[in-house]
Parts: structure tokens; C-alpha cells; sequence
């Protein structure tokens, strides 16, 4: 094995430690940010079948805008 060559080896060697340690951190990053916005879709999934739960068509929502108004005046 020639000096550059040897050079070159041990570079190649170092990269490949460092971009492991990488491929980990951004593994764990992304795996964070995928259950970050799996939580926030259930909360607003959760939340729009409250809605729905509570108001499941147009015409109770009118019914309750309605009720609200009387109960206001």
C-alpha cells in the first residue's frame, strides 16, 4: 500500500464512523418528527369526530346556532 493510499484508506475509514453516527441521528430525528405528526393527526382526528359526534349534520347546526342565539338575547 502506497502512503496516499494509506491516507486515503483511513479518510474512508473515519467518513464511514461519522456517517453512521449521522444515519443514527437523523434516523432518530425522523422516527421523532413521524410520531410528532401522528399524534397531532389523532388529536385533530379526535377532535373532528367530537364535532361530528355533537353536531352530525347541517341542519343541527343550524338548530344549535338557533338556540345559542335565543339563549344570548
Amino acid at each position: 500500500m502506497t502512503e496516499t493510499s494509506a491516507y486515503l484508506f483511513r479518510d474512508f475509514n473515519k467518513s464511514i464512523g461519522k456517517s453512521k453516527n449521522n444515519v443514527r441521528h437523523l434516523t432518530n430525528f425522523a422516527i421523532a418528527m413521524l410520531s410528532f405528526i401522528q399524534q397531532t393527526a389523532e388529536t385533530l382526528l379526535f377532535r373532528r369526530q367530537l364535532n361530528l359526534g355533537f353536531r352530525p349534520n347541517y341542519l343541527t347546526q343550524i338548530y344549535y346556532g338557533h338556540a345559542q342565539r335565543i339563549h344570548h338575547d
